[in-house]
């Protein structure tokens, strides 16, 4: 989930939407969406919109303009983030924004916003010179408590720039929204209601550029500046509450005279008196109206004289020289021609006055209308038959093509009531309805449908209710059904009719006040009808109730009620009234009536049941209601698929959501069911079909890599049997298909050799096959995995050299060559059996490339070009702040280059880090195309007489691998980055370092071994590095400081399940610690973090240890991530035997002590020679158990941890070998002027 939700109104604003947009895109702080609301816009902003193709933005479009503050309200409601910043579509954020302010607030927690100064930009995005203007002055504040900006906004109007603002969402739950009723000045309005409640800081910088421009200028005329006054008259009664009346004297210090004392019940008088002594038009008006009124009351009058010394005639005075009007200066009231009278109709009812009587709290009575001219006269008197005193109706009507408005309007001419008719188009049901509530003014809403009745006393009965208690979110009541005379005969009808009478009978204790929860809770709630509430003319809901828990939701067609019930239930009490107040009509032309015949009912149970499985808003309901709700979706649902994938997202995202996987569990059963069963003519069908969609998701999730449960282990088991009776029997392949959903094929007694694989299963069983260890292997499982592909391997092997084209086995390379992964292999503690393996892989991957027309051997016997220089190439998988780049650096800075011409290739190139590179080359990185002929050519161009791979070329089937099987120069070497061999018969030599070799090391590789002195590693790093995108400290992570910080760094599909024990044993011998996982996971990994965390918490939970003492962050994106965690860990415990190498010098460079475990092969001993090294051998290990009580002596030492940490660092200082660019270039130099 995202924390930051950047809401974006706009309004045709093309010209500068996309600089809007991008400057979010920018931030330095990722974590966001954006919510863009385009407010009815004419011109091509949508366009301009839609060409950028990121997934974190979410569009939303009014088919009509409703004003910046209807749009924005709407880009909050459906906010995701817990924090909201707003910008201006024509306006752009400077690139630190986000970062910074999040940050303050994370630091800051008594402050609720932040904001920060502008820079005013013009039309071109040019920053404009400083001036003594407005603009260049209002918005460059002070920081002040809440009761100085208080005093500010009142005297001053508003200095806060909305669009620099970062704000806690939880705030618009408690004080609302911005004022629909306000065009010009929404944000002070809200910033005067913000500082009633909440506290503010201003980051002094420029965070934001504000864009002046003609259209924004030329919005300065008559009409705003007019607005502008009555909206500020509008703000300032905000001051007349009791969050003011209790703090007058800190919002207003020089509020009383010399002489005078506080008398609190005059709050009022004072708030009055201190707006008179602002000398502008709302002020003065304020003031006098208040006043007027307060002299009005004889006992407030009495007081008034008698502690203040103010009357009726100082008022008098003031109302005879106060010319509020501009009168006298305007124009003279003896030549004042009379105005024409002019046809505008007002309502006899002021808004300022409508919630006047706390008594009748006004109620907002809302009918939507499309095309209801039939019922909608009957609704309409029943509306204005209401006993109810304090109404207002509102009518939003959806572009009706009856005569539905002009009904509407016969009644707004004959009613005192206030009658608001709001004609549109195109909204549809849903937003019509938000639509409406959002121009509502009541405490409460109460709907009425149009072909609905309501009984005369409905509302007052409902509002009685409502206000016995203020927890109330929701009153109905019983409600009658009856059909339409002209629908009696319809089967549709009378099902409905059937269906929804008497729903408040189906809670088995109803009572007329009850926390929703317990309706909830009720054993009747998911039986029968899914809404027991009814529609949405039986019910009142207080406004604030959707300031809290949102509208109706426009994903919905046919539950949306249900939808809101559900979430007002969650969060308030519900009334209930035992009389019928209200008449439900059922006839054919009804909106449910359609959605029923097109099937659109079913669609929608299947989206609310989906919504209260994954959405946010539903977290609040316990995991047997969710269960519950999971069987009914199954149940409903036909095609598993689309589930699957929802599922499967929801998995990855909330690792601690078990829940999400057992629901996965239960559609993976439900589905190895299916195939045990299926007659077999169908399989082709069904497999081609959904289910072979939710098979293949289902195998790419990460399910496969959780432990499993009782029942599962005992269905495994009867698979296993059946599988290794073969796949001759009658349902052999559908009883694979079943254990793929279970166990990777190096698991199961497979007879592969010679099976009859269907043609349309083919490929996913291929690739079955090859799939490698996942998460948490066993060091025994590594070596059964080992064992089963080079028996598979050996098998394709030599079918292929016997029938090179063969299809078949030409497909199955071909297969092979996508999805080869040789990175698990090389955990295995037995190199010896690595070689042939490696080749074997090599061997077959070269002769798909070969059938597949790509020259794979070239000859060079040609003469090179006339140069005495050496020729030397080196080809990285990346260039940019990465371990290959890092290791490149030195060749760059020292190579002699009059004895060698350098070229650099690379797949990728990032221009970060370019120009520090081109100073060392003489021309610049070339980027290889990822056609692999080309780049093959590209190379094979320059003639080199070496290429030196410096990318670990095992790691994978990808580009760098296809093209190291290549013949590109005369000799070709891979660098200590490859830590094993490589199998390729065209790489002629492997670096390693002297302190990795083992006895008979040449036996384990194909290519002949060149010794590096020392460890074979050399570094060097960027003068420019990038800054973090990650900003952790040891309090985010859970620990205190006297807490150690225990941390691995690694690829989680290297992470032995022996290795996962011992930090359980280290984390049980040092109490005082936690361990953090700093996993450096590739995308095609992400399937395995879910998995992964579920192993470890059991892992802790068995031994009795808090899960929250294992914190796993985020996938670490960037070595600048990397390196800024480090900085928080106490103690760096080597990851074996995978061995992470570049993040066990990051974490020596950070000063983090290590903890390194030797094993016997090259791989095994790579970090322990940095140790060596670096003359610290006292901190490798060559047991677990010496492991163990070297990393619990480390973390109960401190003064031990100290000393190694200045060692460390001490001897960094001189300059290791892994460090020394000079000698470690003099060596390669040497090594190729030899070959």
């Amino acid at each position: 989930m995202p924390r930051v939700s950047v809401v974006i109104p706009t309004y045709n604003q093309a010209t500068y939407i996309s600089q809007a947009i991008d400057s979010v895109l920018n931030q330095t702080y990722q974590y966001f969406e954006i919510i863009i609301v385009n407010d009815g816009s004419s011109d091509q902003t949508v366009d301009k919109i839609l060409e950028n193709n990121d997934p974190r933005i979410r569009l939303f479009s009014f088919e009509q303009n409703q004003g910046e503050s209807v749009a924005t309200n709407y880009g909050i409601q459906q906010a995701r983030g817990e924090l909201i910043a707003i910008l201006h579509s024509d306006d752009v954020f400077v690139p630190q924004k986000l970062e910074k302010q999040v940050l303050f607030l994370d630091q800051n927690p008594q402050f609720q916003a932040v904001l920060s100064y502008p820079q005013l930009i013009d039309s071109q995005g040019k920053n404009l010179p400083p001036s003594n203007s407005f603009l260049d002055k209002v918005f460059i504040q002070k920081n002040r408590t809440r009761f100085q900006w208080l005093n500010t906004f009142f005297s001053k109007d508003n200095c806060l720039c909305q669009t620099s603002s970062l704000i806690r969402k939880d705030c618009y739950s408690q004080i609302g929204f911005y004022d629909a009723r306000f065009r010009q000045i929404p944000d002070f309005d809200f910033w005067v209601r913000f500082c009633l409640n909440y506290e503010l800081y201003i980051l002094p910088e420029a965070l934001v550029n504000y864009r002046v421009h003609q259209s924004n200028i030329s919005g300065i005329k008559p009409e705003t500046i007019i607005r502008h006054n009555f909206e500020l008259s509008q703000t300032l009664k905000r001051y007349f509450c009791l969050e003011v009346y209790r703090n007058l004297l800190k919002i207003f210090p020089d509020l009383l005279d010399v002489g005078e004392q506080l008398e609190p019940q005059l709050a009022d008088f004072l708030i009055a008196r201190q707006a008179l002594k602002v000398e502008r038009s709302p002020h003065q008006y304020l003031g006098l109206d208040t006043l007027f009124n307060l002299l009005g009351d004889p006992k407030k009058s009495q007081l008034i004289k008698q502690y203040y010394h103010f009357d009726h005639s100082s008022l008098s005075d003031l109302t005879g020289s106060t010319d509020l009007f501009n009168l006298m200066t305007t124009h003279p009231l003896k030549t004042q021609s009379p105005s024409p009278k002019t046809d505008v109709k007002t309502n006899p009812i002021l808004p300022s006055t409508l919630q006047s009587d706390p008594k009748f709290p006004l109620v907002s009575l809302i009918i939507p209308t499309y095309n209801g001219e039939a019922f909608l006269a009957e609704t309409l008197k029943s509306a204005f038959s209401q006993t109810y005193p304090h109404l207002e109706i509102i009518l939003s009507d959806d572009g009706s093509s009856d005569k539905t408005l002009e009904i509407a309007q016969s009644f707004q001419q004959n009613t005192s009531i206030p009658f608001e008719i709001y004609p549109h188009s195109n909204y549809g049901l849903v937003e019509n309805l938000n639509f409406s509530i959002s121009q509502a003014r009541g405490k409460y809403i109460k709907f009425l449908f149009q072909d609905d009745l309501l009984e005369p006393h409905c509302i007052e009965t409902l509002v009685y209710l409502a206000e016995q208690d203020s927890e109330i979110g929701l009153v109905f009541s019983a409600r009658r059904v009856f059909i339409d005379e002209n629908s009696q005969s319809n089967p549709l009808c009378q099902a409905a009719l059937n269906g929804g009478k008497d729903l408040h009978q189906q809670w088995s204790n109803l009572k007329p006040i009850q926390f929703g929860q317990e309706l909830l809770s009720d054993a009747n709630c998911l039986k029968g009808q899914l809404n027991k509430i009814g529609e949405p003319t039986t019910v009142l809901i207080p406004k604030a109730v959707f300031e809290k828990v949102g509208g109706f939701d426009a994903n919905l067609h046919q539950l949306l009620d249900g939808d809101l019930w559900f979430r007002i239930m969650g969060h308030y009490k519900i009334g209930f009234v035992n009389q019928t107040l209200s008449s439900l009509r059922i006839h054919t032309q009804q909106q449910t009536q359609k959605n029923i015949s097109v099937g659109q009912n079913l669609k929608d149970y299947q989206r609310l049941y989906e919504k209260i499985l994954f959405h946010p808003d539903y977290q609040f309901l316990n995991a047997e209601f969710k269960s519950q709700i999971f069987q009914k979706l199954v149940a409903k649902t036909p095609d598993y698929f689309p589930l699957t994938q929802n599922l499967i997202k929801q998995y990855q995202q909330n690792p601690v959501d078990y829940l999400i996987q057992t629901y996965l569990r239960q559609i993976r059963q439900i589905l190895a069911h299916r195939w045990l069963t299926l007659p077999i003519d169908q399989l082709k069908q069904a497999y081609q079909g959904d289910w072979g969609q939710t098979h293949r998701a289902l195998m790419g999730c990460g399910l496969l890599e959780e432990q499993q449960t009782d029942s599962e282990i005992i269905f495994v088991q009867r698979l296993t049997q059946q599988v290794a009776q073969g796949f001759q029997e009658v349902k052999g392949i559908q009883v694979v298909l079943a254990a793929m959903l279970y166990q990777k094929a190096y698991q199961l007694p497979l007879h592969y050799q010679n099976a009859l694989i269907p043609k349309y299963i083919f490929q996913d069983f291929l690739e079955f096959l090859f799939t490698g260890v996942g998460v948490c292997p066993e060091l025994d499982e590594i070596n059964q995995f080992v064992e089963f592909m080079h028996n598979l391997l050996d098998y394709i092997y030599h079918n292929l050299m016997t029938e090179t084209k063969n299809p078949v086995w030409l497909y199955i390379a071909s297969v092979y060559s996508q999805v080869s992964q040789g990175e698990t292999w090389k955990l295995s503690p037995y190199p010896q059996n690595l070689k042939t393996l490696y080749s074997y892989r090599a061997d077959i991957i070269e002769i798909y490339l070969k059938q597949a027309g790509h020259k794979i051997d070239h000859n060079f016997t040609s003469p090179n070009s006339p140069s005495s220089k050496i020729s030397w190439g080196i080809v990285i998988d990346k260039i940019g702040f990465n371990t290959d780049t890092f290791a490149l650096i030195p060749i760059l800075k020292k190579i002699d280059l009059t004895q060698f011409e350098l070229i650099l290739y690379s797949f990728s190139i990032e221009k970060g880090i370019l120009g520090e590179l081109c100073q060392h080359l003489k021309t610049p990185p070339i980027q290889l195309s990822e056609t692999l002929h080309e780049a093959a050519s590209r190379i094979r161009q320059d003639r080199l007489d070496f290429l030196l791979f410096g990318s670990d070329v095992t790691a994978g089937a990808h580009s760098i691998f296809q093209l190291a099987l290549h013949r590109l120069a005369d000799k070709q070497l891979i660098s200590t980055a490859t830590p094993l061999t490589s199998g390729i018969r065209n790489i002629d030599y492997i670096l390693t370092g002297e302190l990795t070799q083992a006895e008979s090391e040449q036996s384990h590789y194909r290519e002949k071994v060149i010794s590096l002195k020392g460890s074979g590693f050399c570094w060097s790093y960027p003068e420019q590095l990038p800054s973090p995108t990650v900003q952790p400290t040891r309090q985010s992570w859970g620990a205190t400081e006297d807490k150690v910080i225990f941390a691995v760094s690694g690829q989680l599909n290297a992470i032995t399940a022996e290795f996962r024990q011992m930090w359980s044993q280290i984390l049980a011998t040092v109490p005082q610690s936690i361990l953090v996982l700093l996993p450096q996971t590739s995308d095609p990994q992400n399937h395995l973090i879910s998995p992964f965390f579920h192993h470890v918490q059991s892992d802790l939970n068995q031994r009795g240890i808090d899960p929250k003492r294992f914190v796993m962050v985020k996938p670490l994106n960037s070595w600048a991530n990397l390196k800024k965690c480090l900085s928080l860990v106490d103690i760096y415990l080597d990851l074996f035997p995978s061995h992470e190498t570049f993040s066990m010098v990051e974490a020596l460079l950070t000063g983090v002590v290590p903890v390194v475990y030797e094993g016997q092969t090259p791989r095994h001993r790579q970090n322990a020679a940095l140790l060596r090294e670096l003359e610290i051998p006292e901190l490798i290990c060559s047991t677990a158990i010496a492991y163990i009580q070297l990393s619990q002596t480390l973390a109960t030492d401190s003064k031990q941890r100290q000393q190694y940490r200045q060692k460390i660092q001490q001897n960094l200082q001189k300059n290791p070998p892994f460090l020394d660019s000079q000698s470690y270039v003099k060596q390669l130099e040497a090594v190729l002027k030899n070959l």
